[in-house]
């Protein structure tokens, strides 16, 4: 596990994949929390945008699980993400599978919709009831560190939303 400080922001996992999976798993919460408004209409998402809902999702297919099979990765994730305010995960997306025409405006529309579609604050319960409060959107700080890729943060309230997976629907 990866302990740096961002500022104010406290890292604590990067991850990194290239593999293409076949299938992914949204979690309902998940999907009623961003993609739906209060309203139960599916939000006006642009495609790019939900090009790099997916390649998160696919970098983070392995960590997924349901706390039903395997409490104690749950209490691990708890341990680890909600212990403190402002703890992030960091992720590295190639550009290209977010713009396939290679378009840096595309890429940089999705990243800068995605940091401020649902920004706000906050608030979940780690296990020992200590509440937990973390202003942000899906991602923050989108990077250019490397060539063709882009890095950025994931707050633990909505990376506990995409790892942890009660109940998905295979149809989505």
């Amino acid at each position: 596990m990866s302990l740096q400080d961002n500022g104010q922001k406290i890292i604590r996992k990067e991850f990194k994949n290239e593999r293409i999976p076949e299938s992914i798993r949204l979690g309902n919460h998940f999907v009623d929390d961003f993609i739906f408004d209060e309203n139960n209409q599916a939000a006006n998402i642009p495609i790019n945008a939900l090009r790099v809902i997916f390649n998160i999702i696919s970098i983070i297919s392995n960590e997924q699980f349901r706390p039903e099979d395997r409490p104690k990765q749950l209490s691990l994730f708890d341990d680890d993400f909600e212990t403190e305010n402002n703890t992030f995960a960091l992720l590295k997306i190639k550009n290209s599978k977010i713009s396939p025409s290679g378009s840096t405006k595309q890429v940089i529309n999705a990243y800068e919709f995605l940091a401020k579609f649902k920004m706000g604050w906050y608030k979940s319960q780690n296990r020992k009831g200590k509440e937990i409060k973390t202003f942000a959107g899906l991602i923050s700080t989108p990077t250019y560190d490397e060539r063709g890729y882009t890095s950025f943060l994931i707050s633990s309230y909505w990376l506990k939303k995409l790892i942890v997976i009660p109940e998905y629907n295979y149809m989505l």
